[in-house]
């Protein structure tokens, strides 16, 4: 009887160390999966930003209107504006006139544990919509 109950403790003990020697590989598995997934809705969010302000600027044809437009679309999808950069240039597309916006973004690590790109950076061009 006794030799029955050592040999559940040290089972109970193997489980633990399992554990521990486990537990580091679905830490980085779950806090990557946090960060790149913050990374990835980051990505998205700057790349319509991107498209918003490509748009509103070929129809303006005003660089700090699309530069406006994508900063403040942004703002409505919950990130501060204050920390983005969007940039309009008029540039050709095919011989024709249109407006390039690049925005960039700071991405920043979530949990502070993977290495996510320090920067999300997304570049719209649309062409010029009135002559």
């Amino acid at each position: 009887m006794k030799s029955a109950r050592k040999a559940r403790s040290r089972q109970r003990g193997a489980a633990a160390v399992e554990f521990a020697l486990v537990l580091p590989l679905l830490l980085l598995l779950a806090l990557g999966a946090i960060d790149w997934g913050w990374y990835f809705y980051l990505r998205g969010v700057v790349a319509s930003a991107a498209r918003e302000g490509a748009r509103a600027g070929s129809i303006s044809w005003n660089q700090t209107t699309a530069e406006n437009a994508a900063t403040s679309h942004l703002s409505r999808l919950g990130l501060p504006s204050g920390r983005a950069s969007a940039t309009a240039t008029p540039t050709n597309v095919n011989g024709a006139p249109a407006m390039r916006v690049i925005v960039t973004y700071p991405g920043s690590s979530l949990t502070g544990f993977t290495g996510t790109p320090a920067n999300v950076q997304a570049t719209a061009e649309m062409r010029r919509e009135r002559f």
